[in-house]
Order: structure tokens, then sequence, then C-alpha cells
């Protein structure tokens, strides 16, 4: 305890009489209350467990520091002995010192002596190397043109250089230091290599030895001057590496080792290039150099050469081919095969770092626009285009094999098939509004300034069209199939657009074109560009079908060609009906003479029908010879009701009486108009136009009362809406006898009496809905009219006029066939769904009854006919 006292530092009783003040202090405030007295034993038993442990601390920490004062006494003394070491080396140093200083006074005389040892050195290597150079560079192009002659082709040559190669006597060059190269003892596929480097050494030689003679011009000039034979090799040794380099998919595949041999070279020249460049950065302190190494840039020459090839072969291989789809099978067969070549053979010559494939792809990339640039002209077509177009997508699957190699290449041809697709749009739109509108101009000058009927017609299964329609739509169709190929999408949309809009502008202009020379144009120039409409009718329904099959998932009614349809089928319409008033106007003038005083001459075999007849033969043979026979049947069923309705108009409305030889030619008249027209038997509108005709021909051949009522019953059962007026007039204009008249007029009251009782009887059998029928009112109304009837004779007669043209007119209700040959039959018709008529055979059939069989007269066992008048109105 006295010897932890005795350590500096520490005050013992200062910090024994902290801790008892503490602990009084402590007590103090542990005993103020009573229970806290009771815990004073196990108080006092802490504080001494407390006072032990920091007993023991203290004792610890005078340990350490008794420790740490021993270990800086041994320190004290071991710095004693180094200074006792130091001491003794700077005695050395002092001695070493002086001997340094002797030496430094002969450093001029060393440094002489060795510059004068180098010079000597330079001297020997320059001596020995000029006398043996001119043999060097003799054997070095010996080599070089042996191996150029095997690159060249027959129609190269070589360019030869006039030296006299004299050697002086041969050098043994072993009494210099230096070993003579033998370039003929070197392996055929390393003497390049061995050429290469000696020619570098040649070079440094030549750089060191004019750096020397910098400071001496004239020496300077003499080294130049026979130096220089070092860059005539140069210059043949750089045209073997170019011509290796311009055969290196050939000599890859043939002779590789010959191609390895350049690219060694190459990759040493690189290296050379970045020595050189490393030296001259860490030269700084030294002054620049005027000369330097003249880099080759051998990778430069070998990429421009592999590019000459691939330029060659292109364009060798297209030659001056103009059809273009050989031209790009051919370039696609040429690159396929090369690509397979070069990725096989080509590319395990050289080192990846050249990425050599990828530079031929682009070579190939680049010629291939190249060579596409002379077809994609102002003058192209657009079948070109498009078949360019097609390529352009299909091509760049050739490089999908070597997608692995293409990482930093994309063959993207999105730029040309851009401005081939606007292009196309632009001047497919441009070029057929150009056809258009000279189609129509050529059409019209025709018919103003030359209107021949012998040029200008084309004629296809016996049925006579011009040629501008057929030539448009068939370059329509060769664009629409052209470009359809490419599988463009929106080009064909922006295509099947600009179709609708010109087609819809030609039938337009054609139209008013039409309108406004309709007096100019001939009868067969008319036949003809009705026949283009329907040819035209369906070129368009065509058009919209590919259309559609192109683009199945556009909207229909983006494509549909609906209006330009309806604007052909409305001009053809318009060109037959032009047709018909041409044939009508013209027979005309004929028809006012019916039942005149100029009706018939010579006795009645010549009559103003019969000549009609001869002049609507002479014209309307030009539609049956060139015409589509539905239209054919179209302009005869027109003109003929128009004949007939005149006939009967003329028949109801003059006052006259036939006699008996008049009737007769009557019945003449109706039998030659029947003859005029094609066989009943296999044309059907036949019957119906001659109908009419046949009712006046059976109310003259009637020889009784009970053949009248058959012949009414018929006619009614036709013609719903008949009249009792009719068969009055023709009854009274037949001359018949007066007897037979009475009779007949007696028989036609009492039948139409009859039958407007059954037709009243009809009536009453209808539900209460009947009284609302129209037709009972009309009959109540005219019942009454009837019974307050006060006409004039004159009001009668204009009565029955009207009555018969509403009989006889398109107007009245018609059987359907009637009806349907005042339509065109070129335009389908939803309700009719029979056959259309066939062209008719030159054959004629005699007529064919018009008496139903079921309508036959009853015969009593006597033999005379029993009339019963129902049996002749049919429900």
């Amino acid at each position: 305890m006295n010897h932890i006292g005795e350590q500096p530092g520490f005050d013992y009783d200062a910090t024994v009489a902290r801790v008892k003040r503490f602990a009084v202090a402590l007590a103090e405030t542990e005993l103020q209350s009573s229970k806290s007295l009771e815990n004073v034993a196990s108080e006092i038993q802490n504080i001494q467990n407390n006072n032990t442990l920091l007993h023991n601390q203290i004792t610890t920490l005078c340990s350490a520091q008794i420790e740490e004062a021993q270990r800086a006494l041994l320190l004290i003394n071991s710095s004693q002995n180094i200074l006792k070491d130091v001491k003794s080396e700077f005695s050395s140093l002092k001695e070493k010192a002086r001997k340094g200083q002797e030496i430094i006074k002969c450093y001029s005389t060393i440094r002489k002596a060795f510059s004068i040892l180098s010079m000597i050195g330079k001297t020997r290597e320059w001596i020995a190397r000029l006398l043996h150079l001119r043999k060097e560079v003799f054997q070095m192009k010996q080599i070089l043109r042996t191996e150029l002659e095997k690159l060249m082709n027959q129609d190269e040559e070589i360019e030869l250089e006039e030296e006299g190669d004299v050697f002086d006597e041969e050098v043994d060059l072993s009494q210099f230091g230096f070993e003579e190269t033998d370039f003929n003892d070197e392996e055929p596929h390393n003497v390049l290599i061995t050429i290469y480097e000696r020619l570098c050494g040649l070079e440094d030689f030549r750089l060191k030895a004019l750096d020397e003679t910098s400071n001496n011009p004239q020496s300077m000039q003499v080294f130049s001057k026979y130096l220089s034979i070092i860059d005539s090799v140069m210059h043949l040794f750089n045209k073997v590496m170019e011509k290796h380099f311009e055969n290196a998919v050939g000599l890859s595949h043939e002779e590789p080792e010959k191609l390895i041999q350049v690219i060694r070279i190459m990759e040493r020249d690189e290296k050379r290039k970045r020595t050189v460049e490393a030296d001259s950065l860490t030269s700084h302190d030294m002054e620049p150099v005027t000369l330097r190494y003249s880099y080759k840039n051998y990778r430069q020459m070998c990429l421009e050469s592999i590019e000459r090839y691939v330029q060659n072969s292109l364009r060798y291989e297209v030659g001056n081919d103009e059809n273009i789809e050989d031209v790009m099978d051919k370039m696609k067969n040429l690159v396929e095969s090369e690509l397979e070549t070069i990725e096989k053979h080509l590319v395990v010559c050289f080192p990846t770092k050249y990425n050599i494939f990828e530079k031929c792809v682009e070579f190939f990339d680049n010629e291939v626009r190249h060579i596409l640039s002379h077809y994609i002209t102002d003058e192209t077509d657009n079948i070109t285009r498009s078949q360019i177009l097609k390529w352009l997508i299909e091509y760049p699957e050739i490089y999908d094999p070597y997608l692995d190699y293409l990482e930093a290449v994309k063959i993207d041809y999105s730029g040309m098939i851009t401005d081939l697709k606007t292009t196309i749009n632009i001047t497919f739109f441009k070029s057929i509004m150009e056809w258009r509108e000279k189609l129509v101009q050529n059409l019209f000058n025709t018919i103003c300034k030359d209107n021949s009927d012998e040029k200008g017609f084309l004629i296809q299964d016996d049925i006579l069209y011009t040629y501008g329609p057929i030539d448009f739509f068939t370059t329509l169709d060769q664009a629409l199939q052209s470009i359809s190929q490419c599988g463009q999408k929106d080009l064909m949309e922006q295509i099947s657009f600009a179709i609708r809009q010109t087609l819809t502008d030609y039938t337009a202009n054609l139209k008013d074109g039409v309108n406004r020379h309709m007096d100019k144009i001939t009868i067969k120039r008319l036949i003809a560009l009705s026949n283009d409409c329907s040819k035209c009718i369906l070129f368009t329904q065509d058009l919209q079908d590919q259309i559609a099959e192109v683009l199945p998932d556009l909207e229909m009614e983006k494509i549909t060609m609906e209006e330009v349809l309806s604007g052909f089928s409305s001009l053809s319409s318009e060109l037959v009906n032009t047709l018909c008033q041409r044939f009508i106007s013209k027979i005309d003038p004929c028809l006012e003479k019916i039942f005149t005083k100029d009706w018939y001459s010579d006795k009645g075999e010549h009559t103003c029908v019969t000549e009609a007849l001869e002049l609507l033969q002479n014209d309307i043979q030009l539609p049956i010879d060139f015409m589509e026979w539905e239209k054919v049947v179209t302009i005869v069923t027109k003109v003929f009701n128009h004949l007939v309705t005149r006939y009967i108009d003329s028949l109801m409305t003059k006052k006259f009486t036939f006699t008996k030889e008049e009737r007769e030619i009557v019945k003449n008249e109706i039998a030659a108009s029947i003859a005029f027209l094609p066989p009943e038997d296999d044309n059907g509108w036949v019957s119906t136009i001659v109908k009419p005709l046949r009712l006046i021909e059976d109310v003259f051949d009637t020889i009784d009362d009970e053949d009248l009522l058959q012949c009414m019953s018929e006619a009614t059962s036709t013609y719903s809406d008949l009249g009792e007026i009719v068969f009055e007039t023709l009854v009274k204009k037949a001359g018949f006898t007066k007897d037979r008249t009475e009779l007949y007029l007696s028989t036609i009251s009492q039948f139409f009496k009859t039958k407007s009782k059954l037709a009243q009887r009809k009536h009453d059998k209808k539900s209460l809905f009947g009284v609302y029928n129209p037709k009972v009112e009309e009959d109540k109304s005219s019942t009454k009219s009837e019974v307050k009837e006060k006409k004039t004779t004159s009001e009668k007669r204009v009565k029955k006029k009207k009555s018969l043209r509403r009989i006889f007119s398109s107007q009245a209700e018609q059987p359907k066939a009637l009806s349907a040959s005042f339509t065109d039959p070129s335009i389908p018709d939803d309700d009719d769904d029979g056959d259309l008529p066939s062209k008719p055979t030159t054959t004629n059939s005699s007529p064919v009854s018009v008496i139903p069989a079921g309508a036959e007269k009853k015969k009593g066992e006597s033999g005379v006919s029993e009339m019963n008048l129902l049996d002749y109105l049919d429900d």
C-alpha cells in the first residue's frame, strides 16, 4: 500500500478522504427513514464490496503505469546505440564523396571517347547496309513481281521500271557483324512477311541516316537519292498487298495461307504504328523529329479492296440487263452465295477485331442501293416500283442467318420503302388522272372532228367496243396486281381510294361528254359506248373483288364501287334510250300516216307500217350484230311498244270504218310486224309485245258472239284494266254487217255488265275491311257519274283516247314480262330471278295461238256451241 502511495501523480490520502466523505453522505441519505435503517447492514455490505472493487481497479492501474515506465527506459538505451552507428556511416560517406570528386574531373574525356565509338559503329552499319542494298532490292522486286503476276488478271499488265541492275562485288556482311538475308530460302507463305520486315528495317535505316545528316544538306541529298530505291520496292509491295486483299474472298477458299500472311503483315504494321506513336509521346524532353515512319494503313487498303471486289461482282453479275426482276434475282442470289462463302472461309482468316463480316455486309448493302438507284428514277413506271418495293421487303431476310455477326449493323430499307410508297401513290393517281382525261378527250375529239365509223373500234365475241375503256381498265388491273403483290395494306388502301375516285370522275366526265355531243354520235358509236359501259361494270366489279381480297379487314363501305357501278349503269341506260329515240324518230313520220289517206298504196301491198318496218330493219341490224342481246331485247321492246301504241291509238281515235279489204290489210300489217320479230317459241318477251296486235287480229277474225266472248275473256285476263270502249270501237270500225255489229255490241255490253257484277260480288265477299278498298269507292263514284252523265261527244272521244293510252302505256298494270321489257337488262334486278333472253335464231316459226286450252268452246250434242257467259269470266 505504501508502495502505491509513493507512485508519482497519485494522491492516496486525498482519495481515501473523498471516499469517506462520499460514504458518509450516502449513509445519511439512506438512513433518513426508518425503513432505510432496516437495510443498513445490507448497504454496509454493498459499500464494502464496492470499496474492494475500487481498490482492485486502482491496483491494476498502478501496475500498468510501472510497466510503461520500464519500456521507456529500454527505448532510451537502444537509441543511444543507433546514434553510434550513424556516426560511423557518415564517416564512410565523406570518403566516397572525396573519391567521386576525383572521377568527375575525367568525365569529359570519357564522353568524347564514347561518342567516337558510337559514330564508328553507325558508320560501320551504314557502310555494310549500303554495300548490300541494291542486291536486296533486286531480290525483293523479283519475288514481288512473280507474286503479282499470279494475282493479276489476263487483261492487266504490270508496270515495269527501267533501271540498270548493276552490282558491285559481293560483300561479305559477316565481317561487319551482320547476317546476310536470302529471301529464296524463306517458306512461300512467309516470304511476304520477311520482305515486310526487311522493308521496315530499311525504312528505319533511312530515317536514321537522314536524321543524322540533317545538319549537312549535301550529305542528306546524297543519301536521300541513293535510298530512294526503297520507295520503288515499297510501291510494288503495296500493289501485291492490294491484289491479295482484292482476291481475299477467293484466297480464303483456295489459298487461305496467303491471305493469312497479308493479314499478319497488316497487324504488324498497325502494331508498329502504335509503338512509334507511344515512343513519340514519351520523348517530351527531346527535340521533335522531322522525319517519321510512314504508316501504310493496310486496314483501309483491305477494306477498299474488298469493297471494289463487291462492286465489281455485283455490277458484272447485273451487267446491262434492263429487266428489273432479273436484276434483283441476280443480286439476291449473288449476295446470298457470297455471304455464305465469306462466313465460311473469309471470317475465320481475320481476327475478330476487324469485324470483316459486318464490313462486307455494309459494302453489299451500299452497292445494292447504288444499283437500285439507277432503276428508281422519275421515268420509272409504277409496275417497276412495285416490283422493287416487294423485293426490298423480302431481301433483308437473307441476312437473318447471320444476325450474330451483325450486332452493330442494321439493314434498314424503311426509308426507301416509304419513298417508293409515296411515289407510287402520287404517280399512280397522276397517271390514271392523265389517262382518264386523255381517254375522254380522244373519244370526243374523234366524235367531233373525225366522226368515222371505220376506226377506233374493237370486236370481241361479236360485241363492239372502243379501245379506250379496255386499255384503261387493263392498265388499272396490271397496276393493282403489281402493287397488291407488295403486301403493303396501307399502300393498297390509298391506291383503292385513288381508283374509286378516278372511276367516279371518269363516269361523270364520260356522261357529261355524251350529253353534250349526243347529236354528233353515230348509232354504231352509241352501240360501242353502251357495250363499253357493260364492260366497265364487269371490270369495276372485278377490281372491287380484288381490293376486297387484298384488304379483307377494311370496311366494305370504304372500298365499295356502288357509285361507279351506278354511274356506268345509268349511262348505259341513257345510251340505250338514245338509240331507241333515234329509231323511233325515224319511223314516226311513217306512223303518222296510219289510217289516213296515205295509209297504203298499190291495193295494200305497201303500207306505212311496212315502210316503217323496212326503215327499222336497216338500222336495228347494227345492234343485233354488235350489241349485247339483252340490250337488243330492250331496244326492240321499246321501239315496238311505241309502234303498237301508235297503231292502236290511231285505230281508237281516228274516224273511219274498214272495208273487208282494208280489214285484210290490217291483218297483213299485223302479220308482217310479228314476222319482223324473233320467234315467239324461243323468246317469251316477243309474245308480250304482240299481244295487243293479236287482240285486234282476234276481233277482226271473230265469226260469232261466242268467239267474241272467248276473245274478250282472254284479253281481260291479260289486261285487267281493259275497258268496254276498246271492244266497242274495234267492232264498230271492223266493217262487219249491221246485224253482226249489233249482236257483237250487245254481247260486249252484256259481258262487261256481268263482269262488273261478278267483281261487285267479290267485294261483298270480303271482310268488313273491304269498305276501305279504293277500288270499291272508285266503282261507287263511277256508278253515280254514269247516272248523271252529261258529256259531249268530243269529251267522250277524248276520254276514249286517254283510256286507251292508259291501257297500253307502261303505267298500266301489265304482266311481269312486259314490264321487264322496258328496263335495261344490263342492270341486275333483285326482283327478276329469271334467265335473261337468249339470242334469236335466223328461222321463224308459225304464230302460236294465244287461246288457253281451258277456254275452248263447249258444244252440245247437236254440235251447236252452248254459250255460258260465266265460263269466259276468269276469277
